[in-house]
């Protein structure tokens, strides 16, 4: 059961909104000592406790338990001297020489409090709940102090008419006739053969001893259930105590505070004597418990100077000579010295000579492999650790960092880029800079103005600009050699909308042959342009619905995805359907489709079966137009004829091949010109066909 002074008494010095809910708890705690049991209750609801202050508490009892059997209809009585309430006026005067009923009768009876009202009224009414609480608070603390104040203010019992075979449950509740309190009641289970329950307080007290003063300390998480104070003995022999504070020593939680530690602070006045401490704590019944462990020491001198580090040189062996100074007032209070180093500011220091004598003041070492912070570290004879400001050491050095590797950044629809690489292995390297540019070719600035320690950056670039960006990461080390720039990464920004639709600008139907042109989109972000047909009796739905590459819109079906390549594109495409059908575009990027173009609506028919089949393929990259053909015939052929013209001119022969040749290609071809292809297939027979005209946009 928790004790109820630090929780009450923090509630108690705390000022309640008054329009904070009423709602509390009262708490209980006991305990069972020669044959009689002992009650000591509180509210932690400082309104609900006034009240309870002018109506009293009820206090009923149930036999639970007779020899270990569990009473089926338990005995409940109300106690003699229900409902407790404090003692009227007139009888706390004989004990007011007694401190600790002298602030319950002020907390209870006391005209004013210490607090200065103002003029305003709403203050005065805050004041006024402050004061209340202030009160309150006060009572329980000297209860705390006292279990026979408790009992006088209504706030504790004895029950002496108790069984030691026999288990009982107390049942303690607020009267309140105006109904105004939502007071949840407290419950206790004990029994009058319990044996008291107080920790042994081995091992907690700890002692630091300075030249002054020394700290007492101690862990109170299990404490704070037993003791709501404690009392703080001294001995100058260990075998005398007495008390060192004449007040409760309680914990007040303040905020940045630790509230599982108790600190106490007692001067030392004589330097030559061995000074021993303990504690007791007190419960909620005023007992003082068993002592705990001593702990002893002495006024220890205290180190207060740190050492300054002078000079850091290498001598003509190639060794690292250190030397330093320390306040000649300190210089008696010096342990020793100690020579650390660590790589960086923020890494784990290296000691690099220990235990050097007290009236050193330099020393030489083997010199480091890699650039280290050095400093001197000063040992007090009380244990004080006193190092000196750091001092930057570094070889000669003209060789830069390897290049960063492994740069990667991704850009979220915000615009917020997270750039990573794989860290840097050199032993004196002291950061990165990050570079940025819109295009690759460009000049990459800057955009770091710190070195950067980690592998990890993020930067935040507009949505609105271009598709990409770029990054480049440098290295450098302690002496500012600097690496080149890392390989360079293109940073794409996501794609947030759809593109706009490819216009077909031209097209051809000969038979079932279809040659198609279109404007492709000015999306910077469209890969290809999808060409998708709607057969005979389907209704055309211009449907941007689909999201995926792969999935065409309702009742339409892809025939074939053409790379984009420039801002004009054509193919030609073989039909396998007859009848009225519908053709229509859209433009593809990594993660959208745009809607439909507007559609043009043909009927091919099904070709000619002796008439030959030509396919054309431009390939602007590699400047040609790769030709091939079949001759749908079964006589042997003899020869292959192929034309070609430009648009609007007549065909002339471009080149002759036997009859075995099924492909040709053309590389005498012009970027910007609309060619004109055919084939004549001559048989054995001295029959002869053409083909269809192939157009090719090039």
């Amino acid at each position: 059961m928790r004790t109820l002074l630090i929780t009450l008494l923090t509630i108690a010095l705390s000022t309640l909104s008054a329009q904070e809910a009423r709602d509390g708890r009262i708490f209980v705690t006991g305990k069972a000592q020669d044959g009689r049991i002992y009650l000591r209750w509180a509210v932690d609801d400082m309104f609900a406790l006034e009240q309870a202050m002018k109506h009293g508490f009820t206090v009923h009892r149930q036999t639970i338990l007779i020899n270990n059997f569990v009473q089926r209809f338990p005995l409940t009585i109300e106690l003699p001297g229900s409902p407790f309430r404090p003692q009227p006026m007139e009888k706390w005067e004989e004990f007011i020489d007694d401190d600790n009923f002298a602030i319950a009768a002020q907390a209870l009876f006391g005209e004013t409090f210490e607090i200065s009202y103002s003029t305003n009224p709403f203050m005065q009414a805050a004041q006024r709940e402050q004061e209340r609480d202030q009160r309150m608070g006060f009572l329980l603390f000297a209860c705390d102090q006292d279990f026979a104040v408790a009992q006088f203010a209504g706030l504790g019992l004895v029950d002496s008419n108790v069984r030691p075979n026999e288990r009982y449950l107390y049942i303690i509740f607020i009267n309140d006739p105006d109904s105004v309190l939502n007071v949840e009641r407290g419950l206790y289970f004990i029994s009058p053969a319990d044996e008291p329950t107080v920790p042994i307080m081995d091992d907690v007290l700890r002692a630091t001893f300075f030249e002054h003063h020394v700290v007492l300390t101690w862990d109170i998480r299990v404490l704070r259930n037993f003791f709501s104070s404690y009392v703080i003995e001294r001995s100058e022999n260990g075998r005398d105590f007495v008390a060192v504070n004449d007040r409760p020593f309680l914990l007040l939680e303040n905020p940045g505070t630790n509230p599982n530690e108790m600190v106490f602070i007692d001067s030392l006045r004589n330097p030559n004597i061995t000074y021993h401490y303990r504690i007791r704590g007190r419960n909620a019944f005023g007992q003082l418990s068993e002592p705990s462990n001593v702990v002893r020491g002495r006024s220890q001198r205290t180190l207060t100077a740190n050492p300054e580090l002078l000079e850091i040189t290498v001598d003509n062996r190639n060794r690292l000579e250190i030397s330093w100074t320390i306040d000649p007032a300190s210089e008696r209070d010096v342990s020793h010295f100690e020579i650390r180093s660590r790589h960086d500011r923020f890494g784990e220091d290296e000691v690099l000579s220990a235990n050097i004598a007290s009236r050193r003041r330099s020393i030489t070492i083997p010199k480091p492999q890699r650039a280290s912070y050095i400093s001197v570290v000063a040992f007090g004879q009380d244990g004080t650790v006193r190092p000196s400001f750091p001092m930057l050491f570094q070889k000669e050095d003209s060789i830069p960092p390897d290049p960063p590797v492994g740069l990667q950044a991704t850009i979220d629809s915000f615009g917020v880029v997270h750039l990573q690489w794989r860290a840097n292995t050199e032993d004196d390297l002291s950061g990165y800079r990050i570079f940025r540019a819109n295009q690759a070719t460009a000049e990459f600035i800057q955009i770091t103005t710190d070195e950067i320690r980690d592998t990890i950056f993020f930067d935040t670039v507009s949505m609105n600009t271009t598709t990409s960006v770029f990054y480049r990461v440098m290295a450098i080390d302690f002496r500012g050699n600097q690496s080149q720039l890392s390989a360079i990464y293109e940073a794409r920004r996501p794609i947030l909308f759809a593109p706009t639709a490819p216009v077909i600008t031209a097209h051809r139907l000969d038979e079932n042959r279809l040659f198609l042109k279109w404007a492709n989109s000015a999306d910077p972000n469209v890969t290809a342009t999808q060409i998708l047909i709607q057969p005979q009796n389907d209704d055309w739905v211009n449907n941007a619905g689909a999201d995926l590459q792969s999935v065409p819109p309702y009742n339409w079906k892809i025939l074939t995805t053409i790379p984009t390549t420039g801002i004009h594109d054509s193919t030609t495409i073989v039909l396998q359907h007859t009848g009225n059908i519908k053709i229509a575009t859209r433009s593809v990027s990594s993660t959208h489709v745009s809607n439909l173009s507007n559609p043009i609506h043909l009927t091919p028919r099904a070709p000619n079966p002796t008439t030959p089949e030509l396919f054309a393929t431009a390939n602007q990259q590699q400047g040609m137009v790769s030709l091939r053909w079949t001759t749908r015939t079964t006589e042997p052929v003899q020869r292959i004829q192929i034309f070609r013209n430009e648009q609007g001119q007549p065909p002339t022969v471009l080149r002759t091949l036997s009859g075995s040749e099924l492909q040709y290609i053309d590389t005498n071809v012009q970027e910007g010109t609309t060619y004109e292809y055919r084939i004549r297939i001559e048989t054995e027979s001295q029959n002869t066909n053409f083909s269809r005209a192939i157009t090719v946009q090039f």
